[in-house]
């Protein structure tokens, strides 16, 4: 199911990305700016909350858990 939602999510984030984008227009080089900006604010979230649940553990009870 998490492979699922991954999928579901890069699917949307690759379509929000190319949303109303002209590469053949005299401002190509602020298209591929945009582009990149929205790929950065689409790993942001990901990135934010697997840095939240990694040092959200308790690592007093992981190490009680492995030892």
């Amino acid at each position: 199911m998490d492979l699922v939602i991954c999928i579901i999510y890069i699917v949307t984030g690759g379509i929000w990305i190319c949303k109303n984008i002209k590469l053949d227009s005299i401002v190509s080089p602020t298209n591929w700016r945009i582009m990149f900006i929205k790929l950065l604010m689409l790993f942001m979230i990901p990135l934010a909350l697997y840095i939240f649940f990694y040092f959200s553990i308790d690592f007093t009870i992981l190490y009680s858990i492995i030892s």
